[in-house]
């Protein structure tokens, strides 16, 4: 049985559970959405966390929550959330901002899904870490 996006979250929301999925550049309609949504509105919250110093450059993060109104129910079933996860990074020699984007049906607070967020991302370092030093 081959699982379509659309079934995957109305199987989640009907079983009682939450989402969080991407929104990646390849999925170009609901991707472009995203990005007039986050030009021409105000978020509901941010939440950013202290510049943390780490192997010589420095590097900070920025949740925005927004509204998911505007984007279609049928397709995104529960959906209430648009995160705008943004990560700066400052070495000495230059500094780049990363911009990443999600749809949730949870609404909760900027400052636990900057928290989650964190979260997520070290449990992804610390996995990749040990494979790339160890040696095999």
């Amino acid at each position: 049985m081959r699982f379509t996006r659309k079934k995957t979250l109305s199987l989640i929301v009907e079983g009682g559970n939450d989402y969080v999925v991407a929104v990646k550049e390849n999925q170009g309609k609901l991707y472009r959405q995203i990005e007039t949504i986050i030009r021409y509105r105000q978020p509901r919250q941010t939440a950013s966390t202290p510049f943390e110093c780490h192997h010589g450059r420095q590097e900070q993060r920025r949740v925005s929550v927004y509204s998911a109104q505007g984007i279609d129910p049928q397709r995104w079933q529960g959906t209430k959330t648009i995160l705008c996860v943004e990560r700066r990074r400052c070495t000495p020699d230059k500094c780049s901002i990363h911009r990443a984007y999600y749809l949730s049906s949870l609404a909760t607070t900027a400052r636990l899904w900057n928290n989650m967020v964190r979260g997520h991302w070290s449990i992804e370092n610390q996995l990749h870490w040990p494979k790339d030093v160890v040696p095999s």
